[in-house]
């Protein structure tokens, strides 16, 4: 339980010292109540995640994937539709398969 009272007091210290978050916590709770995320019950508050993100906007490739692969699911659930999809164990698999599927399954990568 003391470590959740610290925790509080360094998310309190944070909060107080740097008013520029609002912007930014702004964007957070924005992204945090888009249909992607409708259903997720949190603990934490978008000022308490905004607070502990870099200044640095930083986007990479995966960013760019997982929005894909998000629309491409919620296609096919409102088309109560499959997406055929393969397990690869390597990546000479995981290349030769992505001429013909959707999406792959990558374990532990």
């Amino acid at each position: 339980m003391a470590a959740i009272s610290e925790w509080g007091h360094f998310l309190d210290s944070m909060r107080n010292s740097d008013e520029p978050h609002t912007e930014l916590t702004q964007r957070t709770q924005k992204w945090m109540n888009s249909d992607r995320f409708a259903h997720i019950r949190r603990h934490y508050t978008a000022a308490d995640i905004s607070v502990l993100m870099s200044s640095i906007d930083l986007i990479t490739p995966s960013h760019y994937m997982t929005q894909k692969l998000y629309k491409q699911l919620r296609t096919n659930f409102n088309n109560r539709t499959a997406m055929p999809t393969y397990g690869a164990l390597d990546n000479i698999q995981m290349i030769n398969s992505t001429k013909y599927l959707p999406a792959i399954y990558v374990s532990g990568w």
